[in-house]
């Protein structure tokens, strides 16, 4: 079966996920499910952007709908050609069962070779095309005098981190000994992927919160190449990295998910600023929280 959706792939997993979501929703074996590519706008299905940590829970549910108008199709089909009711008809792995004659038929066969009408009059059956948007079309503004609405965003996705560090009061260096990260994703289509994006941004807020810094001298960028601009490498990891999946089924999301993909990085720099607080009793003013800023902070201390 072929794929065909507008989110792009930039290392999160989306085809993955995408495929996973069709292949449940349809009735099919995950490794039938090809998602068509490369994604350009020329001929593959309108998303309105690849950000937002949104697409697993848009490009989910348009599947969803695509899946719904295949199955209908075919159900539609089948029921005719085999005088029942659509309602006795189901997929499974790939095979559309009735549960009242048992009689089956592959899907593959269905598309490839047709199915034959009742008393052999004819065939009918081919590739099915199967179409399905969606638009959150239910969210409300804002109230200009209280800046509340009752639903003024798609949806929340939260979490917290929570950090042991140590400090080297001699030099001011940071080592993180270890983090643990707790989103509520809504429902993980995917596991191992929510735990590699929950992974991946904490290491994100990491470098933002310790390393990464842009420096200007009269207008000119000092430090313009990774020789000179620093971020967080596996060196920098944690020790233990602990990543908790949090399930509480979004209301609109396919089969309850939500959004994943940035919010990981959001709570890091808070959480390194109020460890280095609980160790040494020093704040700064912001990141990054460098070795010569933390140095220079217990000196003013004393």
């Amino acid at each position: 079966m072929l794929l065909g959706v507008g989110g792009q792939e930039i290392g999160q997993g989306a085809f993955t996920v995408a495929a996973q979501i069709a292949a449940a929703a349809i009735g099919v074996p995950f490794e039938t499910i090809r998602v068509a590519g490369p994604v350009d706008t020329d001929y593959s299905p309108y998303e309105w952007q690849t950000v937002a940590s949104r697409i697993t829970w848009s490009m989910g549910n348009a599947i969803m709908a695509a899946a719904e108008d295949t199955r209908r199709q075919i159900f539609e089909i089948v029921s005719t050609a085999w005088d029942e009711d659509p309602k006795e008809l189901e997929i499974i792995n790939g095979i559309v069962i009735s549960k009242a004659t048992e009689r089956e038929i592959l899907l593959k066969d269905f598309a490839v070779y047709g199915i034959p009408n009742k008393d052999f009059a004819g065939w009918v059956g081919g590739p099915i095309y199967g179409r399905g948007k969606f638009m959150p079309n239910y969210v409300t503004g804002l109230d200009k005098d209280t800046g509340q609405g009752p639903r003024a965003v798609v949806h929340y996705t939260t979490g917290a981190q929570a950090f042991e560090i140590e400090v080297d009061l001699d030099t001011g260096k940071i080592e993180i000994l270890k983090a643990v990260s707790a989103f509520d994703c809504g429902r993980a289509i995917n596991p191992d992927l929510v735990r590699a994006q929950m992974e991946g941004g904490l290491v994100q807020g990491i470098s933002s919160a310790i390393f990464e810094q842009m420096i200007f001298k009269d207008g000119h960028m000092q430090n313009p190449s990774f020789v000179d601009y620093r971020i967080a490498t596996t060196v920098d990891l944690p020790k233990v990295v602990e990543s908790i999946i949090v399930e509480v089924p979004q209301d609109d999301g396919p089969w309850g998910a939500r959004g994943i993909g940035e919010h990981p990085m959001v709570p890091t720099i808070a959480g390194i600023a109020n460890a280095i607080y609980d160790a040494v009793g020093i704040r700064m003013e912001g990141p990054p929280f460098s070795a010569e800023k933390v140095f220079t902070h217990l000196k003013m201390k004393e």
